[in-house]
């Protein structure tokens, strides 16, 4: 009687019980990896990310509107800032559409991991030509020959020209068209390497090339990004040594009356471009000693102090360019609801264009007369 008591489906095989847990997924191993058994880690990082990444597009598109509705692109030293702060801002929407990759082969998260290097090396190098830049005026200040970069001036209206002259003839400055190659073909083909080699994939909280392959992270960022900050540091010490030693006694050619003016132009605009690579470098360091702790360690349990604070400084490049770019007493001079507002009129407002018959600008024989009555007294 107690046997037949007994249910009958105690005799059938046991069903495995499936984890009710989402976070023991594979999708979810592979979404944080940086920590498996504490996923809402990566939520907080992920959630400082897209919030500074938005912070930074909206800086760097404030930079490129006052740039814009200010003319300043009309300096070339200006025209740099303003290449900065597009990759910056196109730096900024890669982080932002940045989320955790979910599958190794996902088609996203080889492009998220392609746009990734791309903008990174674009802004270090935009960063890169504002320094390398800086001793070439001081060249052509010594030799009194125009900046690089802007060409000739027209005595006769003061404006710039877009061509220099030698031997004679006018030859069109193609200084900033290499500058161009440099920022933004050049990240191009670095970040395609990896691409073409299949590397890109899940790396922690992100996409970019994964732990495991330390040599591509090695030879396509971090060897050549220490020797770039290293550059850095060299090409502003040279370019403050060159402005000390010119003198306006040191040309045995023609003497310039601007040479003053000139100089202390050069002087005022080092010391606020040479704040862009340094800034760059200070910031730097949290992600370079978080991927040296990675790489002695072998995998990407860092801590996660560490990880706040590379997440944060990563994405802040457009902020704090932003910042450096308000250090500019005229800029911040500019910075009035009334001047913006009389630029934005100047950019659409038609001005009223008068033509004059060429014959009132020709002397008649009464205006010939009037001059010798004139001559005669």
């Amino acid at each position: 009687a107690n046997l037949a008591a007994v249910p009958s489906n105690l005799n059938k095989p046991l069903e495995p019980i499936e984890p009710n847990d989402s976070s023991l997924s594979p999708e979810k191993l592979i979404g944080c990896a940086i920590f498996p058994d504490q996923p809402h880690k990566c939520e907080i990082l992920h959630t400082i990310k897209f919030s500074v990444s938005i912070f930074s597009f909206l800086a760097s598109c404030f930079m490129i509107f006052i740039i814009w509705i200010f003319r300043k692109h009309d300096v070339f030293r200006q025209r740099l800032i303003l290449y900065l702060s597009i990759s910056s801002a196109l730096a900024s929407i890669c982080y932002l559409f940045a989320i955790n990759p979910e599958k190794e082969t996902d088609i996203k998260c080889t492009l998220d991991g392609f746009f990734a290097p791309y903008c990174a090396w674009s802004v270090l190098l935009w960063l890169f030509n504002i320094p390398s830049n800086l001793p070439s005026p001081v060249q052509a200040l010594a030799n009194r020959k125009p900046l690089p970069g802007s060409g000739s001036i027209n005595p006769s209206s003061g404006s710039l020209n877009s061509h220099k002259i030698r031997n004679g003839q006018k030859i069109k400055d193609q200084t900033e068209f290499y500058m161009q190659l440099i920022g933004w073909a050049l990240p191009l083909a670095i970040a395609s390497l990896p691409l073409a080699a299949g590397v890109y994939g899940p790396a922690g909280g992100w996409c970019w090339i994964p732990p495991r392959k330390h040599i591509w992270r090695l030879f396509t960022w971090y060897i050549w990004n220490v020797l770039a900050i290293l550059s850095l540091f060299v090409m502003i010490y040279y370019s403050s040594y060159l402005l000390k030693r010119v003198s306006e006694h040191s040309y045995m050619g023609t003497w310039d009356p601007t040479f003053s003016r000139r100089k202390k132009a050069l002087e005022a605009d080092r010391k606020t471009l040479q704040i862009y690579p340094i800034i760059y470098m200070l910031t730097s360091a949290f992600p370079i000693y978080l991927r040296l702790h990675n790489f002695f360690n072998g995998d990407d349990q860092a801590p996660f102090w560490l990880w706040i604070l590379v997440t944060i400084m990563v994405p802040m490049n457009g902020v704090i360019n932003a910042l450096v770019f308000g250090l500019d007493p005229e800029t911040r001079e500019k910075l009035s609801l009334h001047q913006i507002r009389l630029q934005w009129y100047s950019h659409f407002d038609k001005p009223t264009i008068v033509n004059y018959p060429l014959h009132r600008f020709k002397q008649n024989e009464s205006d010939h007369e009037e001059t010798q009555s004139l001559l005669s007294k």
